[in-house]
């Protein structure tokens, strides 16, 4: 015979900076939850800690959608504002649109997912624009490097991006593929007459109508590293509101962290490289 499960009545609790919402599932107040700011909400496994300011708007959820009353507890509030720091990120996923309208990326970091990337934070510091038609899928931005990039800047990329990418270490699914594109990018960007003339095409197909460009889904082209950023702290996570600098990941010996996500694991893996291997 099938138990019944027994109800549990909705509790709203202070902890820390947030609000501790326990409920019964409920697909209409989950939904309400899922449409706050993705930084200002959080599953810890078995309740959702809110940012106190929705207070009054939790309130008003379980009352519609559970026919329950739950008291707004008092939070003293530790106001934090806008901070810098350097954070070890060891894996970013890809951009996925959230419920409440934004597309943000998670970074691990601290055994957590504790890191929020807001995609035009990640375009913004790859020089990768999302009206850009031209630019979209151009050279410039297999290497994420400005139009404007100098041979040195160039070169730069170039070594990280084939280190991060390179088939031999990274397990991601289109490795090899994205190694082959980077090593191209490289060869014509890094030819002062191939630039001019590439660049001149760029310039023919930014005047083309329909040129058939669609808004897809963006990740970040590196998934780790050393990031020096502006953020905003917020329920535990790091809010990322602009990127200061982005290095690799070393480790005592000069070696730099690889990461990469093979397709059916639960987790990323992590590879240490020598620097010098490209």
């Amino acid at each position: 015979m099938r138990l019944r499960r027994e109800h549990r009545p909705a509790s709203l609790t202070a902890d820390g900076n947030g609000l501790v919402l326990v409920t019964d599932y409920n697909q209409g107040l989950v939904s309400w939850i899922k449409s706050l700011p993705v930084s200002d909400r959080k599953w810890n496994g078995t309740a959702w800690v809110i940012h106190p300011k929705h207070g009054p708007g939790v309130v008003n959820a379980v009352k519609q959608h559970m026919w329950e009353t739950v008291t707004l507890p008092v939070v003293t509030q530790q106001v934090s504002g806008p901070q810098t720091g350097t954070l070890d990120v060891l894996y970013i996923g890809t951009c996925k649109e959230q419920p409440s309208g934004e597309s943000v990326a998670f970074g691990w970091s601290g055994e957590a997912w504790s890191v929020i990337f807001p995609e035009a934070v990640l375009r913004s510091w790859f020089h990768i624009a999302d009206n850009d038609p031209t630019f979209a899928e151009s050279l410039y931005a297999v290497l994420a490097v400005e139009r404007t990039a100098n041979p040195e800047q160039i070169k730069k990329a170039y070594r990280m991006m084939s280190r991060q990418w390179h088939p031999d270490v990274c397990a991601e699914p289109d490795a090899n593929e994205k190694f082959i594109r980077i090593g191209k990018a490289y060869d014509v960007l890094s030819d002062t007459n191939q630039r001019d003339k590439y660049d001149a095409g760029l310039a023919l197909s930014a005047t083309m109508e329909g040129n058939g460009y669609k808004r897809v889904t963006f990740r970040s082209p590196v998934r780790c590293g050393r990031i020096t950023a502006e953020y905003l702290q917020k329920l535990s996570r790091k809010e990322v509101t602009k990127i200061v600098s982005w290095g690799d990941i070393k480790d005592g010996t000069g070696r730099v962290l690889v990461t990469s996500w093979r397709m059916g694991d639960k987790h990323f893996t992590e590879r240490w490289i020598e620097a010098n291997n490209e």
